[in-house]
């Protein structure tokens, strides 16, 4: 049975939602740390600075965990209500830290909408709302949401308790149990796996399919960035709200955007570098909760000079090959001509070859390994007409047209590194 609503659970309400309003001015900095995995997952580290008030059961009965009435209850951020993989909470020496379950913590969610509705209304008609508050508080999102909303119609709440009410409807409060202190400064840190899918999948859909390979595609040949839209984690619950992101191999960060913060500025970073960095100041009422961009670009180093030089030795090998010398030699000399063909190809996709990389790796970096395998067929074409002793009235035109096509690549991929370098010497 849940508790009832009783004086000392509208008492632990008040206090919650008085901290909750108020999270801005003990909660000092809040740092967001986001590295992608293999596939459309990711992780993210939340580390958080604060001074939490004094907030803890006393007399309230009736939770399922057992919880000292004097332990200290510090809610350490919202999250959106949904199933989190490989959550881990720890202190600043890196010691676990336990945190309250969902019915816990429903129950601390419901305590500060009836305080909110006592506080507007009266207590008769929280507790004749009861059951409706817990349903907000603890139910699928979708559906808490429109209780909410029809709770606030029907009571003619205020704005501020229309906010109070759709948060908590649609996210739940992670509440860290630790020992009894005062005017203690706490670093608290967790960390879960983030379905990154989510964001990829609304990027997806936010865009025609054809435009998004062909920004994939322009980002993969070093001529622009690939941004993606990243959820932010309730910044407004923090004084300081620092975003980073981690670039993963084979690709650098070329900016990170955050929502505009208090001050109407939108805080950027555009260093080039391996992790981004952006940080603002958001007010309780910055709402709702946004995203930032991350604009992904590919490293100046790697694959990109590689297939530079590939597409460039490419050409230089077609167009040297066409003087009548070049023909006459590769023709006495057939197996050692097509073992130097078939040779290089070989090498070009060893080099491409990777297995578990994010995502947008796959397909940033999937532009250039399309045209080292166009490069290694060129060079098959060109083997298989040495040995199959094809005509020059049709070899030559193909290795013509190949090797054009070679230097159009060679130039396009010199563009996107000339751009990829000078933006990472600024």
């Amino acid at each position: 049975m849940p508790p009832s609503l009783t004086p000392a659970l509208f008492r632990l309400g008040a206090t919650l939602l008085g901290a909750y309003i108020d999270w801005n001015l003990w909660s000092h900095r809040k740092v967001e740390a986001i590295s992608l995995l293999e596939g459309s997952n990711g992780r993210r580290r939340v580390s958080v600075d604060c001074t939490p008030p004094q907030i803890s059961l006393g007399r309230v009965k009736g939770f399922p965990e057992s919880i000292s009435p004097s332990a200290r209850l510090v809610p350490v951020t919202l999250m959106a209500k949904q199933t989190l993989r490989s959550l881990d909470v720890s202190d600043a020496a890196g010691c676990s830290v336990p945190v309250l379950g969902a019915e816990s913590n429903g129950l601390l969610a419901a305590a500060q909408i009836a305080f909110v509705i006592q506080a507007e209304c009266d207590r008769s008609t929280a507790a004749a709302r009861w059951p409706t508050i817990q349903a907000i508080a603890m139910g699928e999102p979708g559906r808490a949401e429109k209780l909410a909303l029809e709770l606030v119609r029907d009571l003619n709440l205020s704005a501020l308790a229309e906010s109070v009410l759709t948060d908590l409807a649609l996210n739940f409060l992670l509440v860290a149990v630790v020992p009894k202190g005062k005017g203690e400064r706490l670093i608290l840190k967790f960390s879960y796996h983030w379905e990154a899918a989510a964001d990829l999948a609304e990027d997806a859909r936010s865009r025609k399919r054809f435009g998004r390979l062909l920004r994939m595609t322009s980002a993969g040949l070093g001529w622009s960035s690939y941004a993606l839209d990243v959820s932010v984690g309730a910044p407004q619950l923090a004084h300081s709200y620092h975003l980073e992101c981690a670039a993963p191999q084979g690709l650098v960060i070329e900016s990170i955007s955050l929502p505009a913060d208090d001050s109407g500025l939108v805080p950027r970073d555009s260093a080039m570098s391996a992790v981004g960095h952006a940080h603002g100041h958001y007010a309780y009422t910055d709402r709702p909760m946004r995203q930032a961009v991350v604009r992904f670009g590919i490293a100046p180093v790697g694959l990109l000079p590689r297939a530079f030089v590939a597409a460039l030795g490419v050409a230089c090998m077609f167009f040297v090959i066409l003087i009548p010398t070049g023909i006459s030699t590769l023709s006495l000399n057939t197996d050692a001509t097509v073992a130097l063909l078939l040779f290089v190809p070989a090498v070009l996709i060893a080099l491409n070859a990777r297995d578990g990389e994010n995502s947008i790796v796959r397909g940033v970096l999937g532009t250039l390994r399309v045209v080292s395998v166009g490069l290694s067929g060129m060079l098959f074409v060109a083997g298989v007409q040495l040995v199959l002793q094809v005509p020059a009235s049709i070899a030559h035109p193909t290795w013509i047209v190949l090797g054009s096509a070679a230097a159009a690549t060679a130039i396009a991929l010199a563009a996107g590194f000339i751009r990829s370098a000078v933006r990472s010497w600024r």
